[in-house]
Parts: structure tokens; sequence; C-alpha cells
């Protein structure tokens, strides 16, 4: 479930707690820009091209990977064959149901998460030993006026490495990118903005032997 304060009809509202609304995802919470997860816009292909870069990959097939999120427009064009099911709140589902997966990728759902060493931990149980997993998420700036309503988690490069060696991980690399592709400055006022300082944290972690 995604939490938020925007009534907004493509979310699909379901309920209401006071003011809060409570939107239904399909049991999933999707990666930063839910609207258009499912589209080849151009901030998404400039994504996928910056993931590919980050991975040393064009796609996973043939390999059991799971996508820690429902079916995308990054995890098809990756050829990824597992996704998630359930609330991941809650705990990790993969879709069909197995374990020991090769590789684990989780772009931007880990701020999305309310939990997010519950969701860490869960990825670690799900890998095999010497197994690989990729994390994308927002790196925490000064103000993070330009992130969206349900991001709930959102951490400096640190204490991401801490969460992550107190569950087991071994750090194998790190980079950050700009998640926004340039030519994104001319839609409006917010987002040259955005361009200009919102950057995301890629993470490239092992789980020991």
């Amino acid at each position: 479930m995604f939490l938020g304060r925007d009534p907004n009809p493509e979310k699909g509202v379901k309920g209401q707690r006071g003011k809060l609304k409570v939107y239904d995802l399909n049991g999933a919470i999707p990666f930063s820009g839910h609207f258009t997860a499912d589209k080849d816009a151009e901030n998404n292909k400039h994504r996928l091209r910056v993931y590919r870069k980050f991975m040393g990959v064009q796609d996973f097939e043939g390999r059991k990977v799971l996508d820690i999120v429902k079916p995308n427009y990054i995890s098809r064009e990756l050829k990824i064959a597992y996704n998630t099911v359930g609330d991941l709140n809650k705990g990790v589902r993969p879709r069909p149901d197995d374990t020991d997966f090769d590789i684990i990728t989780s772009f931007e759902v880990f701020a999305h998460v309310m939990n997010p060493l519950l969701l860490t931990q869960e990825c670690y149980r799900l890998l095999r030993p010497g197994g690989t997993m990729y994390l994308g998420t927002p790196l925490l700036w000064l103000i993070p006026w330009f992130h969206g309503r349900g991001n709930f988690t959102e951490y400096k490069k640190d204490r991401v490495q801490i969460i992550h060696e107190y569950v087991g991980f071994k750090p194998v690399r790190y980079e950050w990118h700009n998640p926004w592709h340039w030519w994104f400055i001319f839609n409006g006022i917010r987002p040259p903005l955005r361009y200009l300082h919102n950057r995301f944290q890629l993470w490239e972690l092992r789980k020991p032997s």
C-alpha cells in the first residue's frame, strides 16, 4: 500500500482514514515515478541506461534474478523473470515463489518502504551465498523537498551502508547519478532545481559465500 495526502484518480482511492488517503497499487510499492513506471518514457529510458552501465549488463536473460517490485518497464527491458507480490512493508514474496536468487535488483523502492531494514534482511535471505544485489535509492540532500510524498526513508551514503553491513552484506561498489535527462530542465520551474540537486545512489552488494 502507498499512503499519501494527494487525492488522484490515477492512484485509485480505496479508503480514507481522517484526511489520510489509502491508495491501492496492486499490493506493491513501485519505484519513484509510479505513474509512468510501466511506460517507455524518456526519463525511464535514461534511468535504464544508467542502471545498465552501472551493472555492466544489457539484460539478465537466462539468469535467476528477482526485481523487488511488481513488473515494470525497467524489469521487462532487463528481462528479469521474477518480481514480487504483496505489501513490501511486511516482507518480500517473489512470484513465482522461489529462493536462492543469483541477483536481486531494487531500483527506487528502498525509500518507499517504512522499514528499509526489514526489506534489506529479506533480500539477504533470498539471495544465494555469493549472490549480488543492486540497489538504487535517492541520496538525501539538505532539504528533500523534491522527493515524493511516498518517500518515507531517505539517507546519506553512510546510513545506507550501516544498514547493509548490519544485515551482513559486503558493499562492493558505490556511485551516485543524476536521475534526470538534461532536457528535463525545460519543463518548468521545479524540474531545473531537481536536475541540479536531486541525486540517486547506486550500490553493488555481495552476500558472503
